[in-house]
């Protein structure tokens, strides 16, 4: 029978993966302005000195995503599991973390670091 990861097994190995993924996507961005430079003046260093800066970023706001979602998504589940007052919960659960998604995309979209108390500092130890 094949092992089945944990969920901290899990989360590294796609930890240690994202490293190789991202070099290749800046490859691959290097090779497609080589081969066909952007409309705008740009030189080729510009989207690497963004991706490289803002990498940890991304890797935190991804994680703390998973947590928070997955958390929420849990939750979800168990509520449906309760009859009446459980079913109630999860409609209550669904509109929050639909609520929050809202919101953090908004920030994150306006460029602003947002951190959860929580989720956050979790990411920030995984990382």
């Amino acid at each position: 029978m094949a092992h089945r990861p944990t969920l901290a097994e899990f989360v590294d190995q796609e930890l240690r993966l994202a490293d190789s993924l991202f070099g290749g996507l800046v490859d691959a961005v290097l090779k497609q302005w080589r081969l066909e430079p952007p409309s705008r003046l740009a030189s080729d260093m510009d989207a690497l000195r963004v991706l490289h800066l803002h990498r940890q970023d991304f890797v935190r706001h991804a994680m703390q995503s998973m947590i928070v979602f997955g958390a929420a998504c849990l939750a979800f589940l168990v509520c449906l599991a309760i009859p009446f007052l459980g079913w109630i919960l999860s409609i209550f659960v669904f509109y929050g973390s639909a609520a929050l998604w809202l919101v953090l995309m908004f920030k994150a979209y306006q460029g602003e670091r947002f951190k959860l108390p929580l989720a956050g500092d979790i990411a920030e130890q995984r990382i």
